[in-house]
Parts: structure tokens; C-alpha cells; sequence
């Protein structure tokens, strides 16, 4: 082990210094030409805005506030949970969307703790919300994750379309955390986006990633807290979710495959087709993989 530091320190102290520092060069020219030579672009553009003072939440008044299905997969194991769930709850509704809002708890393992359940049951029928607003509140008793209790909500709104609670399936899905704010108009500004035609192709968008925001309370909490390693881990999941707001914008050379799962849209008819297509994916074999690309 010594011989090899000794190697390197010899190595460092001798060599010239393009010698070391070419090839870290050239995986960061390469890194930014790949994956992030858009970051200096929306870097200009973002000082171009503030230089001419352009408002960035400029409304397209052409688009329609449609109905908005807001599904909150959770689990349910503590008070703290139950907590968040009711403040996100209350901002989604207080968030002032005029159009038609149905609101889904899905919890995945009710039997965790029975009794916040039903707390929680009781707290959805004593909300007093808006004319065109709905809460709903469902779950599986066993555990099952995340996408199975999304997956869950999607079937419940299903059979109250079916029973005639809902007049249809509410055309744009969301979803969002169960420990989510949401900022002002955050959700008639999302679906605004949504609808938002592509210039060249006239089509709207597929889907639409919403801005997080971190509170300075969640990963600051003084300089003692900041020399743990809950205070570092904190500190890490802030960072990931600030940088997951530049690679929402999809003008990569390579195709965004994902979002941030915090707050997002899409329309629910690409969401509903996700189990068939997913059946049909483990349909194809590989002579179909070639016979796609040679014709």
C-alpha cells in the first residue's frame, strides 16, 4: 500500500501537468457535451429573462381547465405521516384550480395502524370543500408499494365512474407526495403547461414536471444538526430534488425517459394504457426488435 502512494505521489510530482489533467478533461467535455450542454443554455436564457424582465408564468388563456384527478399514494404508519397527509390535502384544495378536482388518498397498508385510518377516514368526511371538489379516500390492508397503491386509486376512480359518483374519468392526472406544498396556482399552472402545443408538431405536451421546492426548515436546522448524518442526509436529498428541476426541460440530445415523481401531470388516458402497454412489452421478443430496425 505504501509503494503504491509513494507511485502516485512520484507520478504526480513528475509528470507534466497536461499529462494528469488531459483525460479529466476530456471526460468533462464529453459529460457536458452529452448530458449537460444544456445547463449553460438555460443558464442564458434564464439571464435573458431577467435582463428584459419577461414574466416566465405567462398563461396561455387558450387553454381549458379541465377535470384534474390529484392521486397522494402513501403509507400510514405514525402521526407524523397522518400530519402531512392533512396539510398537502388542504393545499391542494386552498391551491384555487376553478376547474372540476378529485383528490385520491390511496394508502398503501391500512392495517399498519387502523386507527389513524380511520382518523383519517373521519377527517376527509368533515372537510368542507368547493362545489367541483372531491376527496376520496380508499387503500389496500396489506402492503403492496407505491405503484400498486397508485395503481389501486386509478381502479377506485374507475368503479366511481362506473357506479355514476363521477360523470367520467377526469382527463389529467397528477400526482404528488403525501408531504408536498404546493406553491400558488401551482396546479392550474401545470395543466396549462400540459396543454401547451409544440410549435413544429402542434401536438401538447406528453408530460409535465413540476418546480420543487425544499422549506429551509426540512434541511436546515442549525450547525449542529448540519454534523450529523441526518443533517448531511437531508442536505443530499435538498441538493437532488433543486437539480431535478433543470433536467425536467426536455431539450437534451438524449430522450428524458422519467420525472420527478414529487409533483407531475400527464394525461390519464397515456397513464390508464400503462398496464397493456407494459403486457405488451413482455410480449416482444427479439426477432421483433430486428425486424423493427431492418424492415
Amino acid at each position: 500500500m505504501h509503494d503504491a502512494w509513494s507511485a502516485l505521489l512520484w507520478n504526480l510530482s513528475t509528470l507534466p501537468s497536461w499529462t494528469i489533467a488531459l483525460p479529466l478533461v476530456k471526460v468533462i467535455l464529453l459529460l457536458l457535451f452529452v448530458f449537460c450542454w444544456d445547463y449553460p443554455v438555460l443558464l442564458l436564457w434564464r439571464l435573458y429573462q431577467r435582463i428584459f424582465d419577461l414574466d416566465r408564468h405567462t398563461r396561455d388563456e387558450s387553454a381549458r381547465m379541465l377535470g384534474v384527478l390529484v392521486v397522494i399514494p402513501s403509507l400510514l404508519r405514525n402521526r407524523d405521516e397522518l400530519t402531512s397527509m392533512m396539510s398537502t390535502v388542504t393545499s391542494i384544495a386552498h391551491n384555487g384550480y376553478p376547474g372540476p378536482l378529485t383528490i385520491v388518498l390511496s394508502i398503501d397498508g391500512t392495517l399498519d395502524a387502523p386507527q389513524l385510518y380511520e382518523e383519517l377516514l373521519i377527517w376527509a368526511g368533515m372537510q368542507s370543500l368547493a362545489r367541483d371538489q372531491r376527496l376520496c379516500v380508499t387503500g389496500t390492508p396489506a402492503r403492496r408499494s407505491k405503484p400498486m397503491a397508485i395503481d389501486h386509486a386509478m381502479e377506485f376512480v374507475k368503479q366511481s365512474v362506473a357506479s355514476g359518483e363521477l360523470a367520467e374519468f377526469p382527463p389529467v392526472y397528477v400526482s404528488t407526495d403525501a408531504d408536498a406544498d404546493l406553491g400558488p396556482d401551482a396546479l392550474e399552472r401545470i395543466v396549462r403547461r400540459l396543454q401547451r402545443k409544440h410549435p413544429l408538431t402542434g401536438w401538447p405536451a406528453r408530460v409535465v414536471a413540476g418546480a420543487l421546492h425544499v422549506r429551509g426548515d426540512d434541511f436546515w436546522r442549525g450547525v449542529r444538526h448540519f454534523f450529523t448524518v441526518q443533517g448531511q442526509l437531508n442536505l443530499q436529498v435538498a441538493r437532488e430534488y433543486y437539480v431535478g428541476n433543470i433536467w425536467r426541460y426536455n431539450i437534451r440530445w438524449l430522450p428524458i425517459t422519467g420525472v420527478p415523481g414529487a409533483f407531475y401531470c400527464t394525461w390519464s388516458e397515456i397513464f390508464l394504457a400503462i398496464p397493456q402497454f407494459m403486457g405488451y412489452m413482455r410480449t416482444l421478443k427479439r426477432r421483433h426488435f430486428w425486424a423493427f430496425w431492418l424492415g
